[in-house]
């Protein structure tokens, strides 16, 4: 890529708008913010001169990928998309997406706008399932000692109670970046005609998403679109919360 003639064109084109040189590991693209969020939170525009774009995904954001010059490979949940000169595709909250070209020059509009705090990367130990993003989010524990174990990780081990519903049977604890929930185990499957092993909590850009994915890949679900059973009948929740 050669950056200097880029950022010389895009200088006189759109003359004062702030240009973003990305050449880090895995990246190489030039961008310049043409309509930034920071004057309007509810659209962007900018301008993406593309040799490789990392992968990544925004929770907020949709975003269109217009090709005004050159070809661009978008990937987009694991599957391939071939963009040629005056062509378009929308990329939706949740998806993770990344794009190589060969100094392509594509606009993308963003609603609502780009803001930094919406770009997530993924990394090798993230991927799951392909095309879907999954972070722990807590240990959930069913117990038939409640009040032990709540006295037990309380003081023995150090965690703050976030929150206790003991009529419920339920408490929220942290420690440090780990969450933590005590679910009174009698209480659970009282109410829930399921024999449970283990109940695991994971977080994901876009529960909409998410649901749709796995539905497609036949995922069974105990109640969608947030609870899943697994083969041996335990329970996995999502939640983009």
């Amino acid at each position: 890529m050669n950056s200097k003639k880029i950022i010389a064109e895009l200088k006189k084109q759109y003359p004062g708008k702030n240009i973003i040189v990305n050449e880090e590991k895995g990246a190489a693209e030039i961008i310049c913010e043409i309509d930034p969020a920071s004057e309007h939170p509810t659209h962007s525009l900018a301008l993406a001169v593309i040799d490789v774009s990392k992968e990544h995904f925004h929770k907020r954001s949709a975003e269109i990928y217009y090709v005004a010059k050159g070809k661009l490979t978008l990937q987009i949940n694991g599957t391939r998309r071939f963009l040629k000169e005056n062509e378009w595709w929308v990329i939706e909250p949740g998806q993770l997406h990344s794009a190589r070209g060969e100094e392509t020059w594509v606009y993308i509009y963003s609603e609502p706008g780009w803001t930094k705090d919406d770009h997530y990367f993924q990394t090798k130990a993230d991927k799951g399932l392909p095309g879907l993003s999954f972070d722990f989010s807590r240990h959930i524990i069913l117990t038939s000692r409640f009040q032990q174990m709540l006295e037990f990780y309380q003081q023995a081990l150090g965690f703050q109670l976030k929150s206790v519903d003991r009529a419920g049977g339920r408490a929220e604890l942290c420690l440090s970046n780990l969450n933590l929930s005590l679910i009174d185990k009698d209480k659970f499957l009282k109410n829930n005609k399921i024999n449970n092993r283990q109940i695991l909590s994971f977080k994901v850009a876009s529960l909409d998403t998410t649901y749709k994915q796995l539905e497609k890949k036949g995922v069974s679900f105990f109640k969608k679109p947030n609870l899943i059973l697994d083969p041996d009948n335990n329970l996995v929740h999502i939640s983009d919360r």
